[in-house]
């Protein structure tokens, strides 16, 4: 029979390989084509593999290498069966990703261990029926001999089309992807009973609670997800997509392994959990989103309480303990993956209700069940629902279960229902979903700023490693352009908020040099306070680039942003601070020595007649003394640029004057005073320049000199320019042409 199958298998698979390395051209089995013949016979094959999972197989018994064989040969087919799984999963899953390694693993493992598994498929056979001998050649033969053909044809398939196409890489890094992929099929694809079959079961129970084995069940459920997550996070969907699905098709395959056909009543996958295997695979496969809700909020909250309280009385390492350890352990990693990886989405609160909907059904249903099949069969227990699985564990609900039972005939068939225990159940499952609800949220909150921490840290390896090849050799603290060391410059700055298609700001290019107090001018919403915010670095640059300094804001933002002091149009505190506290603690993000500031502080709380109130909290202040103390803050490290935005809005009289001497006072300085006012007799009185912007343009820029040499008042320059723009339908661009002329 051997000799047959080995014959059978190398002709069959010969003439595939053949057909493969020779004819497959242009319109006779175009790349479509052939991938969707792969995917037709992956199908075949998985549904012939299923036959083999829907069967007793008594090798499984077989302990610590004791079995109808000797122990050498033993080890050899346990050794076998676990790399024969390893192939099937990826025979099964290689023609629907187009991942190289797992397609290395069907080129290159498939035709040699099913080679094997030809060579030794009389004992194979052996091993699945535990006899030494076989009668007939029966129904068993026959679907492993079909599978081992069809898997040796399909792996000399995919090694003949790289053969054909040159296609071969046997660089370090596709090898150790390869082996890599290997080792995590090897793991979640064998069997449960590898570890039994090896070393025996004799770990220790895993019901004992808190016992080692039961620690170790917990802590390496948890450890998965954190491995899990903080290794594929920095891989696209489809790699993630590809991971989970592996270990989904794993599960099931390790899943069923345990049960065999015909089942009894007993032994139906009624549980939550056992429906739950099925349901996953289900949901990664055909990518649907509401029965992966199920699983997410029932299924893990099901699983979860499995791994609490264990209702198995096997050892870890046994084929039941491996069974129930693996399939709960995944049912609980692969959904909360899934969505912090963001293969699927989070469920939202309407979710929780369709599956606290679909639970209702079921529960209705398994309760109905159980009350029925215990008349023929009494340790039926279906969810629990008949055991005293959970009240063990719970004593104060042995009275619910015991003494409310209502009891009624139908024929010869007795009902008893636990109402007031059934009940309980019920609701408690209802409130865990609700609290596994909660912890999501919580736990993906943190996921989130981890995420976001994590892009910041790729994004600013990534401008590190740009600004080095920019300054060419330079070292990474000077300034990107030397030759702008004393200045402000804004080149074909252009910004676009999101969800909008309109440019707040458009094509705006300016130059600022030191010791000049420049005035922005323009009506609300013309873009002063965007184009302050993307020169401050508060947000991003659409287009165009920023200099301060010499330091370009998007690529050397720290070194930018040491040098700009800023006054923000809402003046914001920490108002539980007080202002000699708010002062130092912005003193220290600048690196200001202590003399400095002391200098400085001493300084400023003089000018702005603060003295009675630096030391008081900052929620007393009045409107001004917040502005004075957000201004002392934007000058304590002495800025070479000093940006205000509406600095005087709301102020008294008094203050405006005092934050007016300040800004003229450091302008000539030989610092840069960049502000934004809609007080035009202010700008008028103390800048050198200024500009104005409307609809987001540019209109002009003039020096307030040169104004009044030619007689033009500020305020008229505004109404022709602004008040002209914003007001009618005019084109912006032929305002700022007639502007740029004026």
């Amino acid at each position: 029979m051997t000799s047959v199958l080995i014959a059978s298998g190398l002709i069959t698979g010969g003439a595939a390989f053949s057909f493969t390395l020779f004819f497959r051209r242009g319109k006779i089995l175009s790349d479509r084509r052939w991938n969707v013949a792969a995917k037709i016979l992956s199908l075949i094959f998985a549904a012939c593999f299923v036959l083999r999972l829907a069967m007793t197989d008594v090798f499984y018994e077989t302990e610590a290498l004791v079995g109808i064989f000797s122990k050498g040969l033993n080890f050899l087919l346990v050794a076998l069966r676990a790399l024969t799984q390893m192939c099937v999963l990826a025979l099964v899953l290689a023609p629907w990703f187009k991942f190289r390694a797992v397609k290395n693993i069907v080129a290159y493992a498939v035709p040699a261990v099913y080679f094997v598994d030809m060579v030794l498929f009389r004992q194979n056979v052996y091993a699945f029926v535990g006899a030494v001998s076989l009668p007939t050649f029966g129904f068993r033969e026959v679907q492993f001999a079909v599978e081992c053909v069809l898997a040796f044809s399909l792996g000399l398939c995919e090694l003949a089309k790289r053969l054909r196409e040159r296609d071969f890489d046997f660089s370090r890094k596709n090898i150790l992807y390869t082996f890599a992929l290997g080792a995590f099929y090897l793991v979640f694809a064998a069997h449960g009973s590898t570890l039994f079959n090896l070393f025996g079961g004799k770990l220790g129970a895993i019901n004992n609670l808190m016992s080692p084995a039961h620690i170790f069940m917990l802590a390496f459920t948890a450890l998965m997800i954190v491995v899990g997550y903080i290794f594929l996070r920095r891989y696209d969907a489809d790699f993630k997509y590809f991971v989970l699905t592996s270990a989904a098709v794993a599960c099931f395959m390790h899943f069923w392994y345990y049960y065999a056909f015909p089942l009894g009543f007993t032994n139906l996958p009624l549980h939550l959990c056992h429906a739950a295997i099925t349901l996953m695979l289900l949901s990664f496969v055909l990518k649907n989103r509401a029965v992966f809700a199920f699983n997410y909020l029932v299924n893990v909250t099901g699983a979860i309480f499995a791994l609490l309280l264990p209702d198995t009385e096997a050892q870890l390492t046994s084929e039941l303990g491996m069974h129930y350890f693996n399939g709960h352990m995944l049912l609980v990693v692969l959904p909360i993956l899934a969505v912090a990886l963001g293969v699927f989405p989070r469920p939202k609160i309407k979710d929780v209700g369709y599956c606290i909907a679909v639970f209702t059904g079921y529960f209705l249903v398994v309760a109905v069940l159980n009350a029925w099949l215990v008349n023929y069969e009494p340790s039926v227990n279906y969810f629990f629902m008949n055991g005293d699985n959970l009240v063990k564990h719970l004593a104060f609900a042995v009275g619910w279960k015991n003494n409310y039972i209502w009891t009624f005939n139908i024929g010869e068939l007795t009902f008893n229902i636990y109402y007031v225990y059934w009940i309980a159940m019920y609701v408690g499952f209802i409130v865990l979903i609700f609290l596994l609800w909660w912890i999501y949220e919580g736990m993906y909150r943190v996921a989130d700023h981890h995420a976001m921490l994590h892009g910041i840290l790729v994004e600013q390896r990534q401008r590190k490693k740009q600004l080095k090849e920019l300054l060419d050799g330079r070292a990474v603290s000077e300034p990107l352009n030397p030759e702008g060391a004393d200045m402000i410059s804004i080149k074909h700055f252009s910004k676009i908020y999101s969800g909008s298609s309109v440019k707040s700001v458009d094509d705006l290019s300016l130059e600022i040099r030191g010791g000049e107090v420049y005035g922005f001018l323009g009506h609300n919403g013309a873009g002063k306070s965007t184009t302050i915010k993307s020169l401050v670095g508060i947000q991003t640059i659409t287009s165009g680039t920023i200099e301060v300094c010499g330091y370009d804001i998007s690529k050397q933002p720290l070194k930018a942003k040491l040098n700009i002091g800023y006054v923000s149009d809402n003046h914001a505190v920490y108002e539980q601070l007080t202002g000699r506290e708010y002062i130092n603690y912005v003193a220290d993000l600048y690196l200001v020595s202590k003399e400095d500031r002391e200098k400085r502080i001493d300084k400023y709380v003089r000018m702005f007649n603060l003295v009675d109130a630096i030391d008081k909290e900052i929620k007393g202040y009045s409107h001004g003394m917040k502005q004075k103390i957000v201004v002392i803050a934007s000058l304590i490290h002495n800025p070479k640029v000093w940006v205000l935005d509406e600095p005087l809005t709301g102020l008294d009289p008094a203050s405006s004057y005092q934050i007016k001497e300040c800004m003229r006072e450091h302008a000539d300085n030989g610092n840069i005073v960049f502000f934004s006012s809609h007080v035009i007799e202010v700008v008028e009185k103390i800048c050198d320049k200024i500009c104005i912007i409307a609809k987001g343009k540019l209109v002009g820029e003039w020096k307030i000199s040169e104004l009044a040499e030619q007689g033009v008042t500020l305020e008229e320059l505004y109404m022709k320019y602004v008040y002209l723009a914003a007001s009618t339908a005019t084109d912006v661009k032929a305002v700022a042409e007639d502007g740029a002329d004026a």
